[in-house]
């Protein structure tokens, strides 16, 4: 007995299920401003409280011109439907000449049917026939009547049913129209937009691009089960419910709105890309395979990346993040944390890293010693005093600018073509690391480094020549010096008459050279001189009217003396 309740059972709720009415509002229960929701209507349609079943139905009223309601039907090719519906003639005068009629037909589609239907009574009266399309498509379904005499007339319509039991038809709702559009756009649903699109259609994809479309409701994305990658880049969206896509492996919701994304039902996500949205916190914590995480541009104040130890590139720049421990991250390769309010950050353990951007931050010191593999290192806007990068062969790119570094070597880096040192307390700076010809001459910079007085260089002549805008007036560049030491004895040069006219008078000091420098730091004029003399004069007629610094060189030492032209 029990087994056969059952199956009585198991067999209504299949009933039912294959039943499903594939019209929208099909029993007019929703109206908005005196339109069916879901239904097209021409000339006189309005609501009635008289139904066969429900609250309400559809009046067409024949005055002068027929009324004709239509509605979007989803249908597929070679499948037998059932359609009806539910008539009531309010008027007397039912007969031939007042027909009701059935289409349903779409452009593109060889089938169509057309059924007309007359009344014998003021009786709710079904009306039932059947359509088999030849191609998968949203259907014009319209009910019209017609008035042969000229006269006047009123029916109600009630009920209106598409179904099929041959096979189980299931629909996912899509109440968002642009999302609709959009696939329907990429071949996914077809016909005009009805709120739903099959779910067949869905449930195998894989793969869904639905960038830049406007979307503000994902609604709907539960169905497609199936999908691996999903790209959301650029819509509207505030909220997003992924938890019924547990197969996700790449996600892209950047420059959307979202203030929270859940992403612990999707434990196979290795790319997720949420950047630019409102978010104040974000837990990664269910997504051990992620190699990819960026949520740059957001509020987040938190971050904890423990369990994510696949991880090969992080950037959480622009947040309100005070610490990032990464210290189980040791497959890290790139990280971006810049624009934070970061103190410290502890690199010591991701050996494998080759870019790190920390820039705008607090940091006041940064050991990158262990990353020997580091080619890129932007640390620039910080309060670090010191760097070394003398164990990082492979650096390429060192922008450490607005600090306050007092001393930067790069001799011990190769392949560096880019330092940005401006802005610092430097008084020590080694570019010489054989390299110099290549240096990209756009960022590069080493002014406002009031105390740096000799940088030393692969070769002073080049540097003079295609640098010169790239220093502190006050500087040389030079291929050996020791500046910035007042016990020098250099320092107890005497240089007179200042300010000069022509010839200057070195005294008290040994000199192997002097060099003359505008306020630009172009070398201007170069002396050689008697180093066993401590009595020299260097001429500086016709220069211009103006200040200049002379560098005096013995050896190894020189010193930046500043003179007036009058």
């Amino acid at each position: 007995m029990k087994t056969k309740l059952l199956l009585l059972l198991l067999l209504a709720n299949f009933s039912i299920y294959a039943q499903t009415n594939l019209v929208p509002n099909g029993g007019f229960e929703n109206w908005t401003g005196g339109t069916p929701d879901n239904w097209n209507v021409s000339n006189t349609v309005t609501l009635s409280s008289d139904a066969a079943s429900g609250q309400y139905s559809a009046k067409l009223s024949f005055t002068t011109v027929s009324a004709k309601i239509i509605a979007q039907v989803p249908m597929k090719a070679g499948i037998t439907y059932t359609v009806k519906y539910k008539y009531k003639y309010l008027s007397s005068n039912y007969s031939s000449l007042h027909p009701i009629s059935l289409i349903i037909s779409k452009d593109g589609s060889a089938t169509s049917t057309s059924r007309s239907t007359f009344a014998s009574n003021n009786s709710w009266t079904p009306k039932e026939t059947t359509f088999t399309p030849d191609m998968d498509l949203s259907y014009d379904l319209s009910i019209s009547i017609f008035s042969f005499d000229s006269e006047t007339f009123d029916i109600l319509i009630d009920d209106v049913q598409v179904y099929t039991d041959a096979v189980t038809e299931e629909y996912t709702q899509i109440p968002d129209l642009a999302f609709e559009n959009k696939l329907i756009a990429l071949g996914i649903d077809s016909g005009a937009p009805d709120g739903q699109v099959l779910t067949s259609k869905v449930a195998a994809l894989t793969q869904l691009d639905l960038e830049n479309s406007n979307i503000s409701d994902l609604t709907g994305i539960q169905a497609f089960v199936s999908l691996d990658n999903l790209y959301l880049r650029k819509n509207n969206l505030t909220t997003i419910d992924l938890s019924k896509n547990p197969k996700l492996t790449y996600l892209n919701v950047g420059s959307n709105k979202l203030s929270s994304l859940n992403l612990s039902d999707n434990p196979l996500l290795e790319s997720v890309d949420c950047q630019r949205n409102n978010l104040t916190s974000i837990d990664i914590s269910h997504n051990p395979k992620l190699t990819y995480f960026n949520c740059m541009v957001n509020q987040i104040s938190g971050l904890d990346v423990s369990a994510n130890t696949l991880l090969e590139d992080l950037a959480v720049s622009s947040n309100q993040l005070t610490s990032l421990n990464i210290d189980k991250n040791l497959s890290l390769k790139t990280l971006n944390c810049g624009n934070n309010q970061i103190t410290s950050l502890n690199i010591s353990k991701n050996t494998a890293l080759t870019s790190l951007a920390c820039h705008y931050n607090k940091i006041t010191s940064l050991n990158v010693s262990n990353n020997t593999l580091l080619e890129e290192l932007m640390c620039h806007f910080n309060e670090l005093t010191s760097l070394d990068v003398s164990n990082n062969p492979e650096l390429y790119m060192l922008d450490c600018l607005n600090n306050k570094i007092t001393s930067l070597d790069v001799s011990a880096n190769p392949k560096i073509i880019e330092v940005a040192c401006e802005n610092n307390s430097l008084t020590y700076l080694n570019l010489k690391n054989g390299n110099n010809v290549n240096f990209d001459l756009f960022f590069s910079n080493f002014v406002n480094n009031p105390d740096l007085k000799c940088i030393l260089v692969d070769d002073a002549a080049y540097s003079d020549q295609n640098w010169a805008d790239k220093k502190d007036a006050g500087a040389v560049y030079a291929a050996s010096c020791t500046l910035g030491v007042n016990e020098s004895v250099l320092s107890q040069a005497v240089l007179y008459p200042n300010p000069v006219k022509d010839v200057i008078n070195i005294q008290n000091v040994n000199l192997e050279k002097a060099a003359v420098y505008n306020v630009l730091g172009q070398l201007i004029k170069s002396f050689t001189l008697n180093s066993t003399n401590t009595d020299n004069t260097i001429n500086l007629s016709g220069l211009p009217k103006g200040v200049y610094y002379i560098y005096l060189i013995n050896g190894d030492a020189a010193s930046a003396k500043k003179v007036v032209i009058e």
